[in-house]
């Protein structure tokens, strides 16, 4: 054999003999705990830091506000009229029913830049017999998610309408026909 060809045959023994002994010495005894090593790198706050760039980043989402109710004897209304047609003021009334963000809700409600609508169109007014709706939004926090702001109702318009002029008693009923004795005849 050529010396450069007794050297390349050495070269490849040895790189044989110690190929085995590199790749046992590089195992861990535990090949699990490598991705707990890397997760025990990274602090919790980089963690918390990433889930409000995502989900939280909006914490609060906007839900509908409905209370409505009875004006009455001691229902207030101050409000003045905004150049561009809207009111700002409050009102405040006895809630009979709300929808399910605004259980609990209790007058008097605020509100800026919103749309007063009474039964007349030329009443300024609420009468004591007028019904009261306040329709708006409400800021909810997310699931998980904390915010300052969550809660902030923000009325957008008031309504005001008469009772119904005609009374359920007067009102016949659909299924109350007298009889006239023709159907029930037999040959």
């Amino acid at each position: 054999m050529s010396f450069v060809n007794r050297r390349v045959a050495l070269t490849a023994c040895l790189a044989l003999s110690v190929t085995p002994a590199l790749a046992a010495a590089s195992k861990p005894v535990d090949p699990g705990s490598q991705g707990k090593a890397h997760a025990n790198t990274q602090t919790t706050a980089s963690h918390g830091k990433a889930k409000a760039k995502g989900r939280c980043r909006k914490a609060v989402v906007a839900k509908g506000f409905v209370a409505s109710g009875t004006y009455g004897e001691t229902g207030t209304f101050t409000a003045t009229a905004n150049p561009d047609g809207t009111w700002a003021g409050s009102v405040g009334f006895t809630v009979t029913h709300a929808n399910h963000h605004a259980k609990g809700a209790a007058g008097p409600f605020a509100f800026t830049n919103a749309r007063v609508v009474f039964d007349s169109p030329t009443a300024t007014a609420p009468a004591a017999t007028d019904t009261v709706r306040v329709i708006g939004k409400v800021l909810v926090a997310k699931h998980g998610c904390t915010s300052d702001s969550a809660g902030q109702v923000t009325i957008r318009r008031v309504v005001f309408s008469a009772p119904d002029a005609t009374d359920s008693t007067d009102a016949p009923e659909t299924g109350d026909a007298p009889d006239t004795g023709d159907a029930g005849a037999q040959s």
